[in-house]
Formats: structure tokens, sequence, C-alpha cells
């Protein structure tokens, strides 16, 4: 789309929910909501990706983990307890510490 038009209202509203969420929803939260709300978000992808025959790990990469992680510095607790308490054996955590390069 050219910078000339106008994003399609949905779209907008879209932008402007993830901002809200990112900014000021999302800092707020608890701990244990981080780990609940990263389980079931990434749960939900990585199910999707499966069940259609694609890589459920393909989005866990060194340069996402990093971006991760200037987002939030605790995000490896937050995984690490996502793995431990949601995952448990459903994901395999040695492959998404693999995929991010700390393994």
């Amino acid at each position: 789309m050219s910078n000339d038009k106008k994003r399609p209202d949905w779209v907008q509203k879209f932008m402007d929910d993830q901002e809200h969420f990112d900014k000021e929803v999302y800092p707020k939260m608890t701990f244990d909501e981080k780990v609940a709300w990263w389980g079931s978000s990434l749960h939900g992808q990585m199910r999707w990706q499966s069940e259609s025959g694609y890589d459920a790990y393909v989005q866990f990469t060194p340069e996402w983990h990093q971006k991760m992680l200037d987002e939030d510095s605790d995000f490896d607790l937050i995984m690490n307890a996502v793995f431990d308490r949601i995952f448990k054996s459903y994901w395999d955590k040695n492959e998404y510490l693999k995929r991010i390069g700390k393994m």
C-alpha cells in the first residue's frame, strides 16, 4: 500500500489495540499473568503450525528471542515457567532452546 492511502479502519484498530496492549496492558501484568498469556498465545500458534503440517517451532529464532528480551528482560524466566507449568511434556523445551541458540 502506498503512503498516500489511508489504512482500512479495521487495520488501524488492530494496530491501535496492539499498541495499547504492548504499552499499557502487558507492562502491568503480573509474572503469573505473563506466563499464562505467553503459554496460551504460543501454544495456539504452535498447534496451528503443527496441525497444518508445518514446523511448530519455526517462529523461535535467536532474533525473535532477542526482540522478546528487549521488550521484557524477564522473558527467559517467563518461558521457563511456561514450559514447566503449561507446556510440560506437550512441547519440547530443548527444541525451543536449540532454536533460540541457547543449546
